[in-house]
């Protein structure tokens, strides 16, 4: 028998078949499921007001002289974030702000030194991705909040630092192991070093490619592996740079692999090296926000990507990964500093600019979860373009400043 129920009703033992919203909103990824323990009781009652249960496959609500009062205690609150755990981001910004520059840095003389034959220094890239490593162990959110100041001029370096971040705080959001994560870190920062083999005009050109060009572009793949097969880098590394481009269906290259022919490793790294070539602004494109950059990753998970991946990947990111500059439907705009694990689409944001895009004098923390002080909700109205928006923004919109203010 199905019931509809109130949240506050909810006991561990009963059968969830249906929520009163979307799975975006919840940290669920199925709407049926067996309710296990407190925690998932506190979860629903968090994101939900009410679910359809079925009676025929876990527990009823109880005859009403046995409810207790531990049953029916209101949902606990979501934890705030405070303004000391926003002071702790603002250290780690500091310290994350050296290792990014520093991967920048050295991705580059990386570059530079395979377009003129020299070696790739792999114990200087090993140093890159352990401060990397260190830096997402520690505060996930920093080295995030870094990836969304992009310009459209380093693309090729900054887009491989961005997929290493990226595919470490993955990584640590479903718990590999420090080796197997630093090994998938260091094979994410090495991912276009084939790139370098290819000639610039084509890999700056702002037209379609021909099939020619393509087809060398293309090639970019084989010429990393070759490269980094002469200097001892693992069988790991080697399959994240020449299988990110496979996809799930056989469309990708180079080899056209299907399914679970494409190791887990390189599905990683292929769905992080589009989420972030999309949302980036190329010689041939606009970004799209993050929003519509999640909606299509999920639009394409039984096609292009591994669909489990997707949506822990997602689970990981939330809707508004940290850093997105976004407009508050009331007109505010602000810099997401922490991602709520219970509610995705709100999470903590820090405010620069009032309802007239002027700057804030004290840049307040707001925690979407709970209700301003005269009882009304904020919400995130639009994610907004960092690039667009660097003008208005100013010095407000870069590193130092970020650290100040998250």
């Amino acid at each position: 028998m199905l019931r509809r129920i109130d949240v506050d009703g909810l006991r561990v033992g009963m059968f969830v078949c249906r929520l009163d919203r979307s799975w975006l909103e919840t940290p669920f990824f199925r709407h049926r499921f067996l309710i296990r323990n407190r925690k998932q009781l506190e979860q629903l009652r968090a994101a939900c007001r009410q679910v359809t249960i079925d009676t025929e496959q876990g527990l009823d609500l109880p005859p009403a002289a046995n409810i207790t009062a531990e049953e029916l205690a209101p949902a606990q609150l979501l934890v705030a974030a405070t303004e000391e755990q926003a002071h702790s981001l603002g250290r780690e910004l500091v310290t994350a702000g050296g290792a990014h520059r520093e991967a920048s840095g050295v991705l580059e003389q990386v570059l530079d030194d395979v377009r003129l034959g020299r070696g790739v220094d792999t114990q200087r890239t090993r140093q890159v991705v352990k401060g990397l490593t260190e830096s997402v162990v520690r505060e996930p959110s920093a080295l995030l909040c870094l990836t969304q100041l992009k310009t459209r001029s380093r693309y090729a370096a900054q887009h491989s630092v961005n997929v290493c971040i990226f595919t470490l705080v993955f990584a640590r959001h479903l718990g590999l192991p420090g080796e197997v994560m630093h090994d998938l870190g260091l094979g994410a920062l090495l991912l276009d070093v084939g790139k370098a083999r290819i000639p610039v005009e084509i890999l700056d050109k702002p037209d379609k490619l021909t099939p020619a060009e393509f087809a060398l572009v293309k090639r970019h793949t084989l010429y990393g592996r070759r490269i980094l097969e002469q200097h001892g880098v693992s069988d790991l590394v080697l399959e994240v740079v020449s299988d990110h481009h496979e996809r799930i269906d056989g469309s990708g290259y180079p080899r056209g692999l299907k399914g679970k022919e494409i190791g887990l490793y390189a599905r990683i790294v292929g769905l992080v090296d589009v989420y972030d070539a999309i949302t980036s602004a190329r010689v041939y494109g606009d970004p799209v926000s993050t929003l519509e950059a999640m909606r299509l990753l999920y639009q394409w998970r039984y096609q292009q990507f591994d669909h489990r991946l997707v949506e822990k990947f997602i689970q990981c990111l939330g809707v508004y990964p940290a850093g997105s500059l976004v407009e508050m439907d009331s007109g505010e705009v602000g810099v997401v500093v922490r991602v709520n694990a219970r509610n995705r689409t709100r999470p903590v944001v820090r405010l620069l600019l009032d309802r007239s895009k002027r700057p804030l004098a004290e840049a307040p923390l707001v925690d979407l979860t709970r209700p301003m002080e005269d009882g009304a909700s904020m919400t995130i109205g639009k994610v907004l373009d960092p690039l667009a928006w660097q003008d208005r923004l100013g010095e407000m919109w870069n590193e130092e400043t970020l650290a100040a203010n998250v």
